[in-house]
């Protein structure tokens, strides 16, 4: 008799866990819609300038890379020249533990009045003003401060504005 219990038990309980799986799925529908981000390329550009500021920007890609489910990454990475190379190869040995793309470009004002923009503000703060002309291969992207650390895949805030 006690095993009896014991099995109807089971059946119940595996029962009420699948209806629940399958309510749960019909009343956020919305996470149907990220299966489409698979092969999707997701572009996030970072400014880091000062040597302090690229263990930032790293767990910053590390933080993606980790969260990542299902889109392609692409890292923009704006910086200084004497920074390029440090960044280039910390982000190849990355590479090791997960597939990604990324690009490094140097700090560039537009030639149209270039001495007032980079005196106006500090030349790193300045440079999310002109991504649009200095990225024009890209056709959207999300711009991130080098400390920020995503805590979900980074093709939900792609999806947010989508």
């Amino acid at each position: 008799m006690k095993i009896r219990l014991k099995l109807i038990l089971v059946i119940f309980l595996s029962t009420l866990l699948i209806y629940s799986l399958i309510y749960v799925n019909s009343k956020f529908p919305h996470e149907a819609k990220n299966l489409s981000t698979k092969n999707r390329l997701v572009t996030i550009a970072v400014v880091v300038c000062g040597a302090h500021r690229v263990d930032e920007a790293l767990v910053m890609v590390k933080s993606a890379l980790i969260f990542n489910s299902k889109a392609d990454l692409n890292f923009v990475i704006i910086t200084e020249r004497e920074l390029q190379e440090i960044l280039d190869v910390k982000l190849t040995n990355l590479k090791e533990f997960r597939e990604f793309s990324h690009e490094i470009l140097e700090l560039k004002f537009p030639d149209e009045n270039r001495e007032v923009w980079m005196k106006l503000f500090k030349p790193c703060a300045a440079q999310r003003l002109f991504l649009p002309s200095l990225l024009p291969h890209i056709d959207s992207l999300a711009y991130v401060d080098c400390d920020v650390l995503f805590l979900s895949p980074p093709e939900e805030l792609d999806n947010h504005f989508k």
